[in-house]
């Protein structure tokens, strides 16, 4: 639960959510190492990483690895 969580890293989720969500959909992928990043941080210090960033990286994740198949030729 992020009441649990030390305040600067509760400070540093909100700010790279509304990063994201600031950015528009294409570039949101650029992103997604800092999302998950944040989400072994918070793993490694013995946090539960909350649902909805687990769902924004898994998300972020599948959009890079079909931008990384978009450009293979057929």
């Amino acid at each position: 639960m992020t009441d649990q969580l030390p305040r600067d890293l509760i400070l540093m989720m909100k700010a790279l959510e509304a990063e994201i969500r600031a950015t528009p959909p294409e570039a949101r992928v650029e992103l997604q190492g800092d999302l998950h990043r944040l989400c072994v941080r918070l793993g490694h210090e013995g946090y539960q990483v909350p649902e909805r960033l687990r769902a924004l990286d898994a998300l972020l994740t599948d959009a890079a690895t079909e931008a990384q198949f978009d450009n293979l030729p057929v």
